[in-house]
């Protein structure tokens, strides 16, 4: 190795080891005086506040995730059972090599039409020709492209539930098919 390069690498290193050692002065000082805070009684007061302030964040919840959580709860145990016969038009599809494709409502070369309930979240595929009789017999939201691009169904379902738990299910219901 090169004389030069060997006292380059010398240099470097001792000055990144003096650097070093500065820095490690620095946190034993800062650890012995952070020790001695920690041994009055004060302090070791603020640290058990924290730690209880800690534990009782995490039992509080908001609004949303209290009805979330306790609706989530009825859904899994099969409790929503009766709807308002409330249904969004998801979509119309083709059949194509045994996927689904989805298509424009208008497209003749549709074959079936999504429905899903905004209360139970089922869904129904119905053939397009019976389009006309399903959306006459039940309640139907159909957005347009862009309305339905930003509704995401889950947010629909659950201010639907939301707004029915607080204020009945009439006004509910006419709440969201103002959609």
């Amino acid at each position: 190795m090169n004389n030069d390069l060997l006292k380059n690498l010398k240099d470097d290193f001792m000055k990144e080891k003096d650097e070093n050692d500065i820095a490690e002065r620095q946190l034993n000082s800062l650890l012995e005086r952070k020790r001695l805070l920690e041994n009055t009684r004060i302090v070791q007061d603020y640290l058990e506040l924290c730690d209880q302030v800690d534990a009782m964040s995490d039992k509080v919840k908001d609004e949303k995730q209290i009805f979330l959580r306790t609706l989530f709860d009825y859904e899994h145990n099969g409790l929503v059972d009766e709807t308002n016969d409330i249904f969004l038009y998801a979509g119309s599809y083709v059949t194509d090599l045994g996927y689904t494709v989805p298509v424009e409502r208008d497209n003749p070369d549709a074959e079936f039409d999504n429905y899903i309930n905004i209360e139970s979240l089922e869904e129904l595929d119905i053939p397009t020709e019976d389009r006309e009789e399903f959306e006459t017999a039940h309640k139907v939201i159909v957005l347009n492209d862009r309305d339905y691009n930003n509704c995401n169904l889950y947010d629909l379902h659950t201010k639907f539930m939301y707004d029915a738990m607080l204020n009945g299910q009439e006004k509910a219901c006419q709440r969201v098919l103002k959609k």
